[in-house]
């Protein structure tokens, strides 16, 4: 019951804070996330901890380090291409409607790919738009700025990048000066009372993709509330396809933008049609809007909204679930790699919320090189369980693998920010500094590795519920990674 209570305050915090809803499968991870906090910052605790963060600023880096993990700031670059399309068409219409540069603000932009997206598509249409980021982490806000990809990230996108928007070196593409002028980026949160304004104006077009997912309803409202006050009149709203706001606001309207839907902001005289054109299309769900999870305390009797939902289908095929899951690691050991995506795709299909399948969907991906794939899978991972250490650890060794060694960095450190006792983690993350001639910090993390090392049960596995990874039976050489480190701390401290 304390485990629960916890879980509510903090949900009901971060909730408070930043919008986003923990779901309920983020229980477990959550738990193991406070004890390893409380214990390094030296609480009595963890309601001592939980008590301390009510005291800290949103923007202090102490409650960025929450937000870090508690946002899914993976993104890919031309995520729901078709949609892009669209708005790329509408941005040319507002051009040679208004005869000046359409405004367009991406909210919740993470790394800066779907900016970047834009302000590319923008270019090839010959639009000079003005294009703004925002994100309420500070940590993805500084990898946009930078603008620095892995050119693997790129070969999932579904369409071809003219060579003229990067520049490459060594594996890396960074987006080149020419766009980087065309965009801007700044720290926002969704739930301040200030919105920012563009260039000139209110904005022509918003995207808010993939943010509402991890909103309640009620939370949704009020940002369409402050959304409404900085949207021209016939302005247009998009969220991703997996989401829908329809019915939630009288004065977005759904309407069909070229192939795909949009909501139009309507005037202040004008009313909603009592029996609209259109109905949202059935991928667009609501009940991906997650329900408010807090401790009973906090829970408070939420206002009836007339508003149309797409029931979440029912599972025909739930006995298949394990029986897939079998067949494909069984397939693995064949060395069938193809059976085993297919398995594990029919499973994540039966199961959508499933982010241990889609870590190990995402480890098979890693194994083949289809490191595009992979990272989509640990992307989709983190929206279903923001909180699993497991799946940023995965994805600090795709960042590294690919030779992105500030992803690597960031990802290792969120996992242990998650879970302290990832010696794993703490070891890769010493290798990676001392190839980045980082030699202090490299010491740091051996020590840190045989800190960890030292202070668990030498029988407790690593705690990995994923399946089909590379890492093989880790027990069998912890000891071997004792000595390894010992050996560098030697020679470094030499």
């Amino acid at each position: 019951m304390k485990s629960i209570q916890q879980f509510g305050e903090f949900c009901a915090l971060i909730r408070d804070r930043i919008g986003v809803e923990l779901p309920e499968q983020s229980r477990e991870s959550l738990d193991t996330f406070l004890a390893s906090r409380t214990k390094e910052l030296g609480y009595q605790s963890i309601v001592d901890y939980l008590q301390s963060l009510y005291h800290i600023e949103v923007s202090d880096p102490q409650f960025q380090e929450l937000v870090d993990v508690t946002t899914n700031g993976k993104t890919l670059f031309f995520r729901h291409f078709d949609q892009l399309k669209d708005i790329r068409d509408l941005m040319v219409h507002c051009w040679k409607k208004n005869n000046r540069p359409p405004s367009v603000w991406s909210a919740g932009c993470a790394t800066g790919e779907e900016v970047y997206s834009l302000a590319m598509l923008a270019d090839e249409a010959g639009v000079p738009a003005d294009i703004l980021g925002t994100d309420v982490c500070k940590t993805s806000l500084l990898a946009a700025e930078k603008g620095c990809y892995g050119g693997w990230q790129l070969e999932n996108t579904g369409r071809s990048l003219p060579n003229r928007y990067f520049t490459k070196y060594n594996g890396q593409m960074t987006v080149i000066d020419a766009i980087k002028h065309r965009v801007r980026f700044q720290q926002h949160n969704l739930l301040d009372s200030d919105y920012p304004r563009p260039l000139e104006g209110c904005w022509d077009i918003v995207l808010c993709r993939n943010v509402f997912i991890y909103f309640h309803r009620d939370t949704v409202l009020r940002v369409l509330e402050k959304m409404k006050n900085r949207l021209a009149f016939h302005g247009m709203l998009f969220i991703s396809p997996s989401e829908s706001i329809y019915g939630l606001h009288d004065r977005f309207k759904l309407i069909k933008v070229g192939e795909n839907f949009g909501y139009k902001l309507l005037g202040p005289g004008e009313l909603l049609d009592e029996k609209p054109e259109i109905r949202p299309p059935v991928n667009q769900a609501m009940w991906l809007i997650p329900k408010s999870i807090s401790s009973s305390q906090s829970l408070q009797p939420q206002p009836k909204i007339d508003t149309v939902f797409v029931e979440k289908p029912k599972l025909q095929d739930e006995k298949k679930i394990p029986t897939l899951m079998r067949q494909a690691v069984e397939a693995h050991q064949r060395s069938d790699f193809l059976h085993a995506v297919v398995h594990l795709k029919k499973h994540i299909e039966l199961e959508p919320a499933d982010w241990i399948a889609k870590v190990t969907l995402g480890n098979v991906y890693m194994m083949i090189r289809e490191y595009a794939k992979s990272l989509e899978q640990y992307v989709a991972a983190l929206d279903s369980n923001p909180l699993s250490a497991e799946t940023h650890f995965f994805l600090g060794l795709l960042y590294r693998k690919t030779s992105q060694w500030d992803q690597a960095i960031t990802a290792l450190k969120q996992t242990l920010f998650l879970d302290g006792s990832y010696w794993l983690a703490a070891f890769y993350l010493a290798r990676l500094y001392a190839a980045c001639g980082q030699h202090r910090l490299a010491l740091r993390e051996y020590q840190h590795t045989l800190h960890i090392l030292g202070s668990l049960d030498q029988k407790k596995p690593l705690p990995l519920k994923s399946a089909l990874h590379e890492l093989g039976d880790v027990q069998r050489y912890r000891q071997d990674i004792g000595t390894v480190c010992r050996s560098k701390l030697k020679e470094l401290s030499g």
